[in-house]
């Protein structure tokens, strides 16, 4: 009885990034030539075998079919493997995208958010600029009705001031006209005055020096001096 040992390798792949993918399809392709190798190993084995076979078929025929078996079973399960490895290493680098995206996402709504209430206040101040613009113009159109109204009302006072001058001036030279009459009439009342004071001092005079007349005579003399 012959005993023949099939050596079987399983090559064991890396993965570092998803960009990696066809290392894995080289692997996999490694896997079926390796699966190929031993296609043709294992009919080598069976020319081989052929020859023990005419001496103990039946137990030959077996232990081959389960060692075939066994080395076909460790095969799957290293390709298996490697393909858990290979998606379990996908799935963690897709659940990291989808973080980051998450991340990002969060991020511009965030900045989003900032912006619409940089807008809002800037929309509020200039609405409020705008009021106060509007009550600055009104204020100035009050104010320019009011100097219009004060120099109307300054142009009709200095017209009045003007007419009023006018008849002041009128009547200071009518006035002027009648203080100088006065005075004129004064004068001439003054003149008459001073006149009779020198007349009865003249008469005083002759009195002390000529005798005393009738009393006849006196009285003429003092009716003609109320009549002048």
């Amino acid at each position: 009885m012959t005993t023949t040992t099939t050596t079987t390798t399983t090559t064991t792949l890396t993965y570092e990034k998803p960009q990696d993918v066809a290392l894995t399809s080289h692997s996999v392709m490694a896997l079926s030539l390796e699966e190929t190798g031993y296609s043709n190993l294992s009919k080598s084995v069976d020319r081989a075998a052929n020859v023990d076979t005419m001496i103990h078929p039946e137990e030959d025929e077996e232990e081959e079919q389960q060692q075939h078996r066994l080395n076909r079973l460790e095969l799957e399960h290293a390709y298996l493997a490697e393909q858990n490895t290979h998606l379990t290493k996908e799935l963690s680098f897709a659940r990291c995208t989808i973080s980051a995206l998450r991340n990002i996402t969060t991020q511009k709504e965030e900045s989003l958010q900032a912006t619409r209430q940089e807008l809002d206040r800037a929309y509020f101040r200039i609405k409020m600029l705008g009021m106060t613009l509007m009550r600055q113009e009104q204020q100035l159109q009050q104010q320019q009705q009011a100097w219009m109204e004060m120099i109307q009302q300054q142009q009709q006072q200095q017209s009045y001031d003007d007419e009023e001058a006018g008849h002041l001036s009128h009547r200071s030279l009518t006035t002027a006209a009648a203080h100088q009459h006065i005075e004129a009439l004064l004068q001439r009342r003054a003149g008459k005055e001073q006149q009779q004071q020198q007349q009865r001092r003249h008469l005083d005079h002759q009195e002390q020096l000529t005798p005393p007349e009738s009393p006849r005579r006196v009285d003429e003399q003092g009716q003609g001096l109320d009549e002048y």
